[in-house]
């Protein structure tokens, strides 16, 4: 399933873009607390379209009017899942989607024994790495938006196509690998500002990318550092007729290998495994950093444009022929800028499309330098 944000709808076939269009929104809400429930999975049976709530419940999803037979289909982890008509759900000005909370008790064993588990279930879930997500090259389109909120009137945003290329993708996991083989261009730019100088011009997909802990192999989810964190199993959940282990994590010394953060203070997380396959399909952490360098977390700097930071980042892998790929990834974070001001960021890449052949992108496009193409971007906006 393709993911999708809440303020653009990331992904529409373009063999159906011309014909009529069924627009669907709404909110997924836990039952009994009536609160969002965010990064839920939404998808037209039988079909690759799809779109995921955002942090509040909310969705947005475009169908093609000949689909208006299928269902669609609804699935958290930790919820039951549901499913509706097209017809149904087009017919509501606005869709309210209740789901109900399905877990599994852990209770019954100890502290220690939830530890064995999860430092158990998260090597096993390493060493299938390869056999879990892609290792053929893979091409991938991503619509990246960022907004930085800079005083209570003005905010900046970015949105953008990149287009990546991964060679072997994740047949050989780490950062070095990473580095080297996954590369990336801006396609298409839109934002509301114009830039005058590098750092303007710079953005924070790289940055993004570190969260794809499967692919860089690093952090939490390396074999040599993983018995150096706190792992506690916190409950089994269902999810698609499967179950997840979740896993939270913590580490005494957050370091740049144990966080990817140069400057972290405190670090905490939570890993979702699949049950069946020790598939990682979710991967969540908070981190507190003293500052960080604008062009990436993981760089030293003597700037102090981001002074006490926190933030927070989502990566979540979904199944596509039968192999995993991160398909949304998203951080948002809370800085000090030098002048004193406090600045919240937010920046979200979501998976359009994937291709198992096709050319291969060289190098990075650390500065974003492509002109405004009004035309692509109406187009776009139009059809999703």
């Amino acid at each position: 399933m393709i993911m999708r944000n809440t303020l653009v709808i990331l992904f529409l076939l373009i063999s159906v873009a011309a014909q009529a269009q069924i627009e669907i929104k709404g909110r997924v809400i836990e039952t009994q607390s009536q609160e969002g429930v965010p990064y839920t999975n939404i998808g037209v049976q039988g079909t690759y379209l799809g779109c995921a709530t955002d942090e509040k419940g909310y969705f947005s999803l475009t169908i093609p009017s000949d689909l208006s037979d299928k269902k669609v289909m609804v699935s958290a982890i930790g919820y039951s899942n549901r499913s509706f008509s097209v017809n149904q759900l087009a017919a509501m000005d606005f869709a309210k989607i209740n789901i109900d909370k399905e877990v599994y008790s852990f209770d019954a064993v100890g502290v220690t024994g939830k530890s064995r588990v999860a430092f158990r279930v998260v090597n096993d879930a390493i060493k299938s790495a390869s056999k879990n997500y892609f290792t053929n090259t893979i091409g991938l389109d991503y619509h990246y938006l960022s907004t930085a909120d800079l005083s209570s009137s003005k905010q900046q945003i970015r949105e953008a196509i990149i287009e990546m290329s991964d060679k072997g993708a994740y047949s050989t996991p780490g950062i070095e690998n990473a580095y080297t083989n996954r590369n990336y261009r801006f396609t298409q730019v839109n934002k509301n500002f114009k830039t005058y100088s590098f750092p303007e011009a710079s953005h924070a997909f790289d940055e993004l990318l570190s969260f794809d802990v499967v692919r860089m192999g690093s952090t939490v989810f390396n074999a040599n550092l993983v018995g150096d964190y706190d792992l506690k199993i916190d409950e089994v959940a269902p999810y698609e007729g499967d179950s997840v282990w979740v896993i939270s994590y913590k580490s005494a010394s957050p370091d740049l290998s144990h966080s990817g953060d140069y400057y972290a203070k405190s670090l905490e997380g939570k890993l979702y495994i699949l049950k069946s396959n020790y598939a990682l399909i979710r991967h969540e952490v908070n981190v507190v950093a003293s500052k960080n360098n604008p062009d990436d977390r993981s760089l030293s700097t003597s700037r102090n444009a981001q002074q006490d930071v926190s933030y927070q980042a989502v990566c979540i892998y979904q199944k596509f022929d039968g192999k995993y790929v991160m398909s949304y990834v998203s951080q948002d974070k809370q800085y000090t800028n030098q002048s004193g001001v406090k600045v919240k960021r937010s920046a979200k890449a979501a998976l359009l499309d994937l291709r198992q052949s096709g050319n291969l992108v060289n190098g990075r496009t650390y500065y974003e330098d492509v002109n405004f193409n009004k035309a692509y971007w109406d187009k776009f906006h139009s059809e999703n």
